[in-house]
């Protein structure tokens, strides 16, 4: 299944709306990584902009595709991708200090370098909602004693962003082949 993301449209699906600006004057359209969000923002638009206005899904890799432009004047401004609330909230604490992510126009991302999931060979998933991460933890312990969950020990929680699983992975580093992007977001 492919990672979406979502965005504030015209009623076709076709034309993104600009919602922002920058300091310099730039328009600037979010992509968010939570349908929710950009629930969140809908009402604005449909009472300052289109009434007709909605949400719609694209695929991660198209979002990523256009906040990479550098001529932002094709697309009509620029694109930035808006991270949970929450999930920045989540990734200051278990990183022990603020990221600044929003800031940045970061999106946080959470793993445990134990957790895997079943694949042709062992791949290494890395979650946008911290709750994921729990819920498959959780999972995973699932009918062990609890001698075994001693061993196991508490879930260790890191976070890096998007942007650095993205360079990691068009870099070539080492392994990155076997990672796997996952959200409980449906496209």
């Amino acid at each position: 299944a492919r990672v979406p993301a979502f965005t504030i449209t015209t009623a076709d699906g076709e034309q993104p709306y600009f919602t922002d600006v920058d300091k310099s004057g730039t328009p600037v359209g979010f992509f968010f990584v939570e349908r929710a969000d950009a629930e969140a923002v809908l009402p604005q638009v449909r009472k300052k902009t289109d009434p007709e206005a909605k949400v719609t899904a694209l695929p991660l890799d198209e979002a990523w595709r256009l906040t990479q432009t550098e001529d932002w004047t094709e697309n009509g401004g620029k694109f930035r991708f808006q991270a949970s609330r929450r999930q920045i909230v989540h990734a200051n604490g278990k990183s022990g200090g603020d990221m600044q992510l929003d800031v940045k126009a970061k999106v946080p991302m959470f793993y445990d370098r134990r957790v895997t999931v079943p694949a042709e060979e062992t791949a290494f998933p890395i979650f946008f909602k911290l709750e994921d991460l729990q819920a498959v933890w959780t999972k995973g312990l699932e009918g062990r004693t609890d001698e075994e969950r001693k061993i196991v020990g508490a879930l260790d929680v890191k976070v890096t962003t998007l942007d650095d699983v993205v360079r990691s992975i068009t870099d070539g580093e080492e392994r990155t082949e076997k990672l796997v992007l996952l959200t409980s977001e449906v496209l």
